[in-house]
């Protein structure tokens, strides 16, 4: 998987989750980025914070669209105006 440059944060963790890869490779275990790198309505980072190890299994039921603690209903979106109606008056 190649992660975006936008979602590994600049204090990534190289060392712990490249052991944490080796750890899940050697006992059959997949790592899960607990909210998701890509999915409809979420965009997590790649780091420690965000890992898991899942069973095969775990991980096959696991979706990319949802995350822990994530609302039930839809978040509502704030219509945004149009920029142009937007004026700062520097002088």
């Amino acid at each position: 998987m190649i992660i975006p440059q936008n979602q590994i944060p600049k204090w990534y963790e190289a060392g712990a989750v490249r052991s944490l890869y080796k750890e899940a490779n050697r006992y059959g275990m997949h790592v899960d980025h607990i909210v998701p790198l890509r999915g409809p309505g979420v965009c997590g980072l790649h780091c420690m914070a965000n890992l898991q190890l899942l069973t095969p299994e775990q991980n096959r039921q696991k979706s990319n669209n949802v995350w822990p603690d994530m609302p039930n209903e839809p978040v509502p979106l704030i219509p945004l105006e149009p920029a142009e109606q937007y004026h700062l008056n520097l002088s």
